[in-house]
């Protein structure tokens, strides 16, 4: 392909993938059948979906009557268009009143209605009637669809009028002086209850994404702002998706937070997500509130936002084309077109909060050449797709992941009456924090019409609400002991299962680039500076299947040193990392027809050599890799990635930047006289070691605990500083 035909080839990729994940969603939960449903997706439906989409329907069934009679009273045009459609409002049973105010029997052949102002014929009590009456119509045809089909009706027309409004939906809130419900729902016109609500948990998947994460990077939770931003900004991609004719300009933040406002309520009011209870430090450290799904909600709706996790952010995926250099913190990265799916403005760091972006944006002017150098060089880097492996891994993971289910249904068979037993426990256990939880606000209301002091009555609640707080802790430490216990029968194969599940997806997208001769990644850094490709699961930093479907696009000869490092590397991928690089040579050497083996097998990961390698992918790919430098040693050149890892890389800098010869051997900076790798971590759970051994059991109370060790151990640790 030309330049031109990849840059428009990647811009339709991307808007792709924006629709796939629209496409699961439906496919998966918005079937009109229960049939073949879990519990999960009947739960979900039942207890969620279908009340929040009620809610919705009553916010716009309430509030478009009043918004299309703001809008048509002014509009003479619209106000004609309805004079000359009357044959649509012939089940209407205020018909005959408006015909008859119109006088339209009379009027078609008499010539005085040109003369006659249309404002004034049909009386604002008739605007109001006629406008309820459309709306009601007008809000069925979105739900079922019909009304993308529909032509020179007057519903395609009030429909064309009203998305007019929302090309400047900020002008026309305030124009028209729109309330909160008014304006959401225009703004939501072109969207049924149920796309407006999959948008919505789209966004609010941010949340599990986040708390997934919290444990290894310390991140805390979404704000309730952060998140009626994400969810304004992913109903604006689906609306904008439904509205292909007109071009309006991205929704500005000035109405946006009124907006969605209402959905973020609906959420909270139906316990999908509850506001997390701060400790002290927070409070004084964290200004706004914070939010995460409630325990209630993850029980049965989990597996809904797995899958959302699965395919989000749906257009982070591989490029097909270079991407735009960083050139400042806010200019680089996807390519940028007319379509919403484009729209995604990143910044070269990661960012979490509307704070975080700022403080980022303010190092525009100030950051580094060199390192927007070096990290284009990472992004200018071309990829491919290792067909081998892909051929290879297409075949056998299907069948593990088929394996994997058969096992769970045989384990859930085998434990069926105790998972009964857990979900009945729970579910009375459920039933009790919803009693607690009536019976505190029934005490509530008792207090203050016993009470007249507002201190007393406060003091009252205080203790009301710390009691109400033990007894649903009580309740909650309970219910996650059961869990625990339920999701413990099944967790090494629901590990399994996840885990095949994320290579499922990384074979997808493998497939979906198996075709292009040069893929790229785009690259960003975290608060520490470290560099991390921007698409999730396929990318040279992802999991080792990952890593073993990407090679480089460019092949080069290996060189003087290169099958040196290249034979290091296949040992390295077997698990023979803790000897010296000789051995390591030796390894493969001897190890040579076992590789060949595996190469000339119609099923590779069947052979005993191959199923006791510790990356068995990465491995399998370096021994297609060595096998085609076997046939032809003299002219092979190499597309392989080879892997030097880092041990312990910040005592890495500090024993470089000190010039500290004996912790650099320590740490692997510098060979050792034996040239097989150290273990640092090793080393200092040996000297723990050696320390609690002169630890007596009076001892081990923390205070005296650190006292001994200080004691006796503080000229060492000097020593090991210095």
């Amino acid at each position: 392909m030309q330049k031109d035909e990849l840059i428009q080839k990647q811009l339709e990729l991307q808007k792709d993938a924006v629709k796939r994940l629209e496409e699961k969603l439906e496919e998966k939960y918005n079937s009109n059948s229960h049939q073949g449903k879990t519990e999960f997706e009947t739960n979900f439906q039942k207890f969620y979906l279908k009340k929040i989409n009620k809610e919705i329907n009553n916010i716009r069934d309430e509030n478009l009557p009043t918004v299309i009679a703001k809008l048509i009273k002014n509009n003479k045009d619209f106000l004609i268009n309805v004079k000359d459609n009357l044959n649509d409002f012939e089940n209407w049973e205020d018909y005959e009143r408006l015909k008859r105010v119109l006088k339209l029997k009379k009027d078609k052949e008499n010539e005085k209605i040109r003369n006659i102002d249309v404002k004034e014929v049909i009386k604002d009590y008739l605007i109001e009637d006629f406008s309820k009456y459309l709306s009601q119509n007008l809000l069925k045809k979105i739900e079922n669809k019909s009304i993308f089909y529909e032509k020179n009706n007057i519903y395609s027309n009030l429909y064309e009028f009203l998305l007019g409004f929302l090309e400047n939906i900020n002008k026309t809130i305030d124009e028209y002086k729109l309330s909160q419900k008014q304006a959401f729902s225009l703004w939501t016109l072109p969207l049924n209850s149920t796309q407006i609500s999959y948008a919505t948990f789209i966004s609010l998947t941010r949340l599990m994404i986040v708390k997934e994460k919290e444990e290894e990077d310390k991140i805390n939770p979404s704000s309730e702002q952060q998140i009626i931003r994400d969810i304004g900004e992913t109903l604006y991609i689906s609306i904008k998706n439904n509205i292909d004719n007109l071009k309006f300009e991205k929704l500005t933040n000035e109405h946006l937070f009124e907006m969605v406002s209402e959905l973020f309520i609906l959420f909270e009011y139906f316990n999908v997500i509850n506001k997390v209870e701060k400790n002290k430090e927070d409070e004084e450290s964290d200004k706004f509130d914070i939010y995460e799904f409630s325990r209630e909600f993850l029980k049965d709706s989990k597996n809904i936002l797995d899958t959302v996790i699965k395919y989000t952010p749906p257009f982070f995926e591989p490029m097909v084309v270079p991407p735009l250099e960083w050139k400042s913190v806010d200019d680089g990265g996807y390519r940028r077109g007319d379509d919403v799916s484009t729209k995604y403005n990143l910044l070269i760091q990661k960012t979490k909060t509307k704070m975080d972006r700022k403080r980022v944006l303010a190092q525009k002017e100030s950051i580094s050449k060199d390192f927007l150098k070096a990290i284009n060089i990472l992004q200018a880097t071309k990829w491919k797709i290792n067909k081998k492996v892909l051929r290879v891994v297409s075949k056998s993971i299907p069948e593990e992941i088929k394996e994997v289910k058969k096992r769970i249904n045989e384990k859930r068979k085998e434990y069926k009456y105790r998972f009964n037993q857990i979900d009945e426990e729970v579910e009375k256990l459920l039933n009790q924090k919803n009693s607690i939880d009536a019976n505190y606000k029934g005490k509530i209301e008792t207090i203050k019409e016993i009470l007249i002091d507002k201190e007393e009555i406060k003091q009252k609640q205080k203790e009301l609400k710390k009691k109400k707080k033990k007894e649903l802790n009580d309740i909650n430490t309970k219910i996650a002991k059961l869990l625990k216990e339920k999701k413990s029968i099944l967790k090494d194969l629901n590990g399994k299962q996840n885990k095949l599940k994320v290579q499922e997806k990384i074979l997808e997208i493998a497939q979906k680039y198996k075709d292009f001769e040069e893929i790229y990644f785009t690259w960003q850094v975290d608060f520490r500076g470290r560099i991390y490709p921007v698409q999730a699961l396929l990318n040279p930093q992802g999991e080792d299947l990952a890593k073993a479907l990407l090679e480089f696009s460019d092949k080069k000869p290996l060189g003087e040193d290169g099958l040196f490092w290249l034979k290091v590397h296949g040992a390295n991928c077997y698990g023979v990392d803790k000897v010296s690089f000789e051995d390591r040579i030796k390894w493969v050497d001897i190890n040579e027809e076992k590789i060949k083996n595996i190469v000339s097998s119609s099923k590779p990961f069947e052979e005993e050599f191959l199923q006791n390698a510790d990356d068995k992918y990465r491995f399998l790919a370096f021994c297609y890799e060595y096998d085609e430098y076997l046939k032809n040693p003299n002219d092979f050149k190499s597309s392989i990635p080879v892997a030097i890892d880092g041990s312990n890389n910040g005592f890495q800098h500090i024993a470089t930047l000190l010039r500290d010869i004996e912790g650099a051997k320590k740490v692997n900076v510098l060979p050792t006289d034996s040239d097989k790798p150290e273990d640092i971590y090793n080393e200092v759970a040996k000297e723990l070691k050696n320390i609690l051994e002169r630890v007596t059991e009076s001892d081990l109370i923390p205070n005296k605990l650190e006292e001994k060790i200080t004691k006796e151990d503080r000229e060492y640790a000097q020593k090991a500083l210095e």
